[in-house]
């Protein structure tokens, strides 16, 4: 029979993170807290129909391996309390840090582990603190950083939503 995969993402030409990380990443540094703004991508550089993601194809694949979205909360809680940088210190908001995570521990690359590190520092930005600190998986918190995830997606560009299409001939 024939099967599919069918990707579905956002479109990056509203808000995104995708400045940012690509800044990041063309200046040689993974970002720190404060360098870790959100922008707005032009409409003259980027169209409704046009995807401007940083993550590569590798990225994709290794994000629908892991589980995609459905993963990404409890990798995101690794990276920020529970990884230590190399001078043995937790990353919590440190951008630099919980990018360096996502690279050797999960293996993206570090322009779309720059997206994963923003959302830390969005989250932050958007007084998510103290409703995440006890308990980051808690509704509250989740629904706080709703904003975040989007401009993640955004960033990214990630498949959303991966839906597997099997028909019989």
């Amino acid at each position: 029979g024939l099967s599919a995969v069918i990707y579905s993402s956002r479109d990056p030409s509203i808000t995104s993170l995708l400045d940012s990380a690509v800044d990041n990443n063309e200046n040689g540094s993974a970002g720190g807290a404060d360098d870790m703004s959100m922008t707005t991508v032009n409409n003259s550089t980027a169209s409704a129909n046009t995807t401007t993601s940083v993550c590569n194809e590798q990225d994709v694949q290794l994000w629908i391996q892991s589980g995609g979205q459905s993963a990404r909360p409890s990798q995101s809680n690794f990276c920020s309390r529970t990884y230590t940088d190399p001078s043995n210190n937790l990353c919590l908001v440190t951008a630099s840090c919980i990018s360096e995570c996502f690279q050797s521990t999960y293996g993206y690359s570090e322009t779309c582990s720059n997206c994963f590190a923003a959302i830390p520092t969005c989250s932050m930005k958007n007084m998510c603190t103290f409703l995440c600190a006890a308990d980051s998986f808690s509704v509250k918190c989740q629904e706080c950083n709703l904003p975040c995830v989007d401009e993640f997606n955004l960033c990214s560009g990630l498949p959303q939503e991966i839906v597997e299409v099997e028909e019989s001939v």
